[in-house]
């Protein structure tokens, strides 16, 4: 990373704007930032460290703490850093959380802390990268420099005292001084838990070596050498043993096989026992299929016969009805003759009465 320029405004000593052009130091590598205790050039290391992270190079202040106290209530304090990296170049803006003056009416109300990243490219545009988000910021520069504000602090700057303290430090003073200064304390926890875990390998090499050693007296042996020899004797049989193994292992593996071969075939004899019963039966049913075939048969006929039959019962009915009718007739002829026999006999009576009349 190579600065550009530093805006500090109302920050630390600075009740002003303060601008810190390091272009114009040119391509030089190394320089020197000299003054009075307290004329500010640790706030430039703090100046830079805020604008990327939020946060100052030491963990005594806050950024919100780094407004000065003498400057004006209606100028804000905000911090800006132009910086390049890996040919590009950057400008942030940060603001600290701080009390202003409210825009109507009386009292103050607080500014929320506001960053701004941009991209400056080479035609003279800018790309916004973060408009205000304090976290979205920090998190782009932390993957613009891989580093976070902890490593930015123990790579990039060396917090004021720390190195007078580090020369006047005996050695054990010194490691605490190191250890603060580079958080080595990861370093240590590691250590510590690689000493557990070789204390615990120890140990649990001490136990197989007792395992070990109980085993051998158990086989009436005092070293692993007579234990190898012992081996290396038995290594003929055990080859034998091996071959008779992967003998009967054939062997087995072939029974294997006929035992299923011979399972399949039971399988198939009896699904032709289940045939065969079924095929008996069948049989047996024979006689009783071809009477209900028959009967069937006659049924079928009958069916087309009942159109026939239900006419024949339609003309019986019929039949009955004239039947009845014809009675009915004949008994009203046989009547209505009576009656004319009456009439006749009447009128041969009216005409012997109707003669006697004349002859008076």
């Amino acid at each position: 990373m190579r600065p550009l320029s530093l805006i500090l405004t109302a920050f630390g000593p600075f009740c002003g704007s303060e601008t810190i052009d390091f272009t114009a130091l040119g391509d030089n590598t190394l320089f020197l930032i000299n003054g009075p205790t307290g004329s500010g050039k640790t706030t430039i290391l703090d100046g830079i460290c805020f604008a990327l992270y939020g946060k100052t190079t030491g963990d005594e202040r806050e950024g919100a703490q780094m407004r000065c106290d003498l400057t004006a209530s209606e100028v804000l304090t905000e911090v800006c850093f132009e910086f390049e990296l890996a040919g590009r170049r950057f400008r942030i803006r940060r603001m600290p959380e701080q009390e202003r003056p409210k825009s109507r009416g009386e009292g103050t109300t607080t500014q929320s802390p506001e960053a701004q990243l941009v991209e400056l490219l080479a035609d003279g545009k800018e790309n916004l990268l973060v408009a205000s988000k304090v976290s979205e910021a920090t998190r782009e520069i932390e993957e613009l420099t891989g580093l976070s504000v902890d490593q930015f602090r123990q790579v990039m700057v060396l917090p004021q005292g720390k190195f007078r303290q580090l020369l006047m430090a005996d050695s054990s003073e010194r490691e605490k001084i190191f250890s603060q200064l580079f958080q080595t304390r990861i370093y240590k926890r590691l250590e510590e838990n690689l000493k557990a875990r070789a204390a615990s390998i120890r140990q649990e090499r001490e136990r197989q070596l007792q395992l070990q050693q109980g085993m051998l007296e158990g086989a009436d042996l005092e070293s692993c050498d007579g234990l190898e020899k012992e081996l290396a004797e038995l290594e003929p049989s055990t080859a034998a043993a091996r071959a008779a193994l992967a003998n009967e292992e054939a062997a087995l593996g072939a029974a294997d096989k006929a035992h299923e071969q011979a399972r399949t075939l039971l399988e198939e004899f009896t699904r032709l026992k289940k045939v065969m019963t079924e095929l008996q039966q069948l049989e047996l049913q024979k006689d009783q299929i071809g009477s209900d075939r028959q009967r069937l048969q006659q049924a079928e006929r009958a069916l087309t016969l009942q159109p026939l039959f239900t006419e024949r019962l339609r003309c019986a009915a019929e039949l009955r009805v004239v039947k009845g009718a014809v009675d009915l007739a004949v008994e009203k002829k046989a009547q209505a003759g009576e009656r004319l026999r009456v009439a006749a006999e009447q009128q041969v009576m009216g005409s012997g009465l109707q003669k006697d009349l004349d002859q008076a």
